[in-house]
């Protein structure tokens, strides 16, 4: 059976969640780098092997690590 949870209780999580939001993200760590990856997310991987995806008249082709994986294969 569910627990009831009150309005002042609802509004304190979403406060808590807010806060982290807003809250800076920690520094990187020295040597760390951000590194530029592309990634196919407006369709879903087609395989095996190149992507078969139809798109609009033309196959995607591309590989399946340049795809945004959603679920497991």
């Amino acid at each position: 059976m569910r627990r009831r949870v009150s309005r002042r209780e609802i509004v304190a999580r979403l406060e808590a969640v807010e806060a982290q939001l807003a809250a800076r993200p920690t520094a990187p760590l020295s040597g760390q780098q951000a590194l530029p990856v592309a990634t196919i997310g407006h369709h879903a991987y087609e395989g095996p092997g190149p992507c078969r995806a139809n798109l609009f008249g033309q196959v995607c082709g591309a590989h399946r690590d340049a795809h945004q994986i959603t679920q497991t294969d």
